[in-house]
């Protein structure tokens, strides 16, 4: 058996298989065992008998080689162009000046690069001559320009007409010729080198011919000659390089005042100090005790100068590009600290900083720092870093199609990992600081969702088919419903958390306002009051069901659901706080048109009697609710139906309006007493029962007297005051309803305090009646029942 590669066949040759075995088979017969688009089976026979022969065809030979050759190019490209920093090269030129060293023969093959990128400058030329005829090319190709390119790094002042350099050289001798370098001519080929550097096409400035006439310009020819050679020049950089190319060397700064910014003279202080270029070895040792920041000490020396580095950059425009010099700073130094201050820290002028930037520095520069923090085991650094991600995207509007996808792609999905992560439960301070910043990533997710389809429909071409636009509708769709679907399940993982300080945070007025916005625009409001709605099982904490009341006007802003039963359930509810918050969330959600007349005349028979309550914040929420009634409806509506429900607890039945609070509550009729209403709040669910018997039949016209003891332990004699009975008898309803809810109550107690574990040795199970089976001697079975106490 044998197998043959075949370069030879392209996707489009189907070629059978005696083609490729046609040198090999001796001229015998071949037949074919099988053939498909990739390899080809047959048998024949050649000099040494029969055999199989395998054909494998490879479609696209070298389908990688252009792009393998494309890389290496790039790569070569790199690594042979400048590619340095400007900064980087002219402090090498302040360092030659203040060992007083001029260079002479500055061009870009003598700026070497490392391997870790530190500059350096090479072939010193100080030997060579310092000036040079301008109309003898001989002299400038012998010493300059070995590789015959004619580009041209010096000085204007370094050429003389052949009158002048001769008179010259015979007056002063060689010491004139070799000896009369000046920092400046450095300076102006270190400009060059950086027009070289900046330039698209990586071109120098100047060639010799071009040098030699801007030197014979006119003052406005070489202005003008000047502002056209840097139009291709980023404008940041043009008044640096008009400076540098100057004519005229005193009109050229040193490289001393090129560096000397208060900003790198301030950074410079964080260089690292162990790599020296000494020879000797006491040199070499000096260099390696030096003082090194750690990364700690870099940010707590950052936040010492903060509010000076602030007022820097701040002080005019120019300066808020050095931001980002700060941001590379800090972020190098952030997944080393060791302190949870200095991580805080780092975070906050991360945010403060990327203020001065643009947004593509914020997203991919600070951003993912932020993220990381996310993980970090602290959780005052977790907690920390979800507030400066919020803080962080707020203001920013994504520029790019593929920076709005940030909080679908990546944001979103880290945070419901953190939250859902089991192995390691988030803390509850960072689940608190969640919750309070949801509603504001919300709103930032659905703006950077809405640019992000402007940005999509801006670049669709006018000329796309029908299908590609349906693609793209879907794609948006997609994107939207993953959207809705991330915020709803954080929002559902922070309502279901075991923490209820989580749950009241997750419905703070601020975020849930916000978070109602977002889900209202993604046609979907009712997703937060589903979630919601597990508050009011949780009786336990009341403050839980106090916060969904007044939370629930805020989720329920229009007539699109039935908030009556849940309104009566707060009614109900033996917390008379929860009951204050649900008198006025009714008023709300009448202020607002939630609810309609139907639903008002219905839940008024629950909420009048509360007129009697002993609270007094109870009776001013119904008076609150009764003088809004009486401003929206007409009078007549006041007249006919709500003054006849109001009268029984009105001492004063000649009020015709209930616009008065306080002439509401100065004819009100005298409260139940504290003391009767706590003892028949607290009866047992059947004494509630009895109690209810006992008002149902004075109503009916019964006697209003009850031998019992319970009832005579709770109004400490046998009959009630008719005025008593009359205020009470109104309760009776709503009496047997906040029964049952203690009761439910008091079982949720009682397992949460057991953890869900049922004690069959408790004294509660001790009252049980439970049969005993014994064996007599006889055989004979006898029962009996044993109550242990």
């Amino acid at each position: 058996m044998g197998n043959v590669n075949s370069s030879s066949s392209s996707s489009a040759d189907v070629l059978p298989v005696e083609y490729y075995l046609n040198d090999l088979s001796c001229g015998e017969p071949i037949e074919s065992l099988g053939s498909t688009r990739f390899m080809k089976v047959a048998r024949g026979r050649n000099s040494e008998g029969v055999c199989v022969w395998k054909v494998f065809l490879m479609q696209i030979p070298m389908v990688y080689e252009p792009y393998r050759k494309g890389v290496f190019r790039i790569r070569d490209a790199l690594v042979n162009a400048p590619n340095c920093c400007v900064m980087k090269r002219i402090y090498a030129l302040a360092q030659c000046q203040k060992a007083n060293v001029c260079h002479g023969d500055l061009k870009s093959q003598n700026v070497l690069i490392s391997s870790w990128n530190w500059l350096q400058i090479t072939d010193f030329a100080p030997y060579k001559p310092t000036y040079l005829p301008h109309d003898n090319p001989s002299s400038f190709t012998f010493f300059f320009d070995t590789s015959r390119h004619q580009h041209c790094y010096l000085a204007p002042e370094r050429f003389l007409s052949s009158v002048d350099y001769e008179i010259n050289h015979k007056e002063k001798g060689d010491e004139w010729l070799f000896g009369s370098l000046e920092h400046s001519m450095d300076l102006f080929a270190a400009g060059c080198v950086v027009y070289e550097l900046l330039h698209e096409s990586g071109k120098p400035p100047f060639s010799y011919g071009e040098l030699c006439n801007y030197k014979l310009m006119s003052n406005s020819e070489a202005s003008a000659f000047l502002e056209r050679l840097l139009l291709n020049i980023a404008s940041q950089y043009r008044p640096l390089l008009k400076m540098l190319l100057s004519r005229e060397p005193s009109m050229r700064p040193t490289a001393q005042q090129v560096v000397l910014d208060a900003f790198f003279s301030y950074l410079n202080a964080f260089r690292p100090k162990d790599i020296t270029t000494s020879q000797s070895l006491e040199g070499f040792e000096q260099s390696h005790i030096t003082f090194h920041l750690e990364p700690d000490d870099v940010i707590a020396k950052l936040k010492r100068d903060e509010k000076s580095i602030w007022e820097r950059l701040t002080e005019c425009e120019e300066n808020h590009p050095y931001a980002v010099l700060f941001i590379s700073l800090i972020t190098a130094n952030i997944r080393v600290l060791r302190g949870v201050p200095a991580k805080i820290d780092a975070m906050n002028m991360l945010v403060k900083l990327s203020s001065l930037c643009v947004p593509v520095v914020a997203t991919e520069r600070i951003l993912p720092y932020l993220v990381s923090c996310l993980s970090e085991l602290d959780a005052q650094v977790r907690a920390a870093a979800v507030y400066s991600i919020t803080e962080l995207l707020g203001p920013i509007e994504p520029t790019t199609f593929e920076d709005s996808l940030i909080f679908i792609d990546y944001l979103l999905p880290e945070l419901s990992s953190m939250l859902s992560d089991k192995r390691h439960p988030c803390p509850t301070h960072v689940l608190l600081a969640v919750a309070k910043n949801l509603g504001d990533l919300a709103e930032t997710a659905y703006r950077f969702h809405m640019i992000g389809n402007s940005l999509r429909n801006g670049v669709l071409d006018d000329e796309i088919s029908g299908a590609e636009n349906l693609s793209e509708a879907q794609q948006a769709a997609d994107e939207k419903t993953a959207l809705q679907k991330a915020i709803s399940d954080i929002f559902e993982m922070l309502c279901s958390s075991q923490e209820n300080s989580v749950r009241h945070c997750a419905v703070n007025r601020n975020s849930l306002e916000k978070l109602y916005t977002f889900f209202g625009r993604m046609n979907c409001g009712e997703i937060l009051l589903r979630h919601m709605i597990t508050f009011l099982n949780v009786k336990s904490d009341w403050r839980l069901r106090a916060a969904f009341f007044e939370s629930l006007p805020i989720c329920v802003q229009k007539n699109s659901f039935d908030v009556k039963p849940l309104l009566q359930q707060g009614l109900h509810d033996f917390e008379e706080l929860v009951v204050v918050h649900a008198i006025h969330c009714i008023t709300v959600l009448i202020e607002t048109a939630v609810l309609g007349r139907k639903e008002v005349l219905e839940l008024l028979e629950d909420t009048l009697p509360f007129l009697s309550h002993p609270n007094e914040w109870i009776r001013f929420m119904v008076i609150e609710l009764l003088v809004l009634l009486d401003s929206r409806w007409t009078l007549a509506d006041t007249l006919c139906r709500l003054l006849p429900m109001v009268r029984p607890y009105l001492s004063d039945t000649t009020l015709l309006r209930l616009n008065n609070k306080l002439v509401i509550l100065s004819c009100l009729k005298s409260p139940i007493p504290r003391d009767i209403w706590k003892k028949v709040t607290e009866m047992t669910p059947e004494q509630t029962e009895a109690f209810q018997m006992f008002l149902d039949r004075g109503t009916r016209g019964g006697a209003i007297t009850c031998n019992d003891s319970w009832f005579i332990r709770v109004f400490v004699r046998d009959t009630l005051e008719p005025d008593l009975f009359e205020k009470l008898s109104r309760f009776s309803r709503l009496l047997r309803k906040m029964a049952e809810f203690r009761k439910t109550a008091g079982m949720e107690s009682e397992l949460t305090q057991h953890k869900g574990i049922v004690d069959l040795s408790s004294k509660l199970h001790a009252k049980v009646r439970r049969n005993v089976h014994t064996y007599a001697s006889n055989s004979t079975l006898k029962t009996r029942y044993d109550s242990r106490r």
